[in-house]
């Protein structure tokens, strides 16, 4: 049972595999990404 802190980060590793396949950079997918907010 998944906690809801493990859910949204399952769900924003989705969408951050989703946007990176719609619109790949060159070696660096996550370098037009805004910093991930620590909680």
């Amino acid at each position: 049972m998944a906690t809801e802190g493990q859910r949204i980060h399952e769900e924003a590793g989705e969408i951050l595999r989703q946007a990176g396949e719609a619109r790949p950079l060159s070696g660096h997918r996550t370098a037009a990404l805004p910093p991930t907010p620590s909680i």
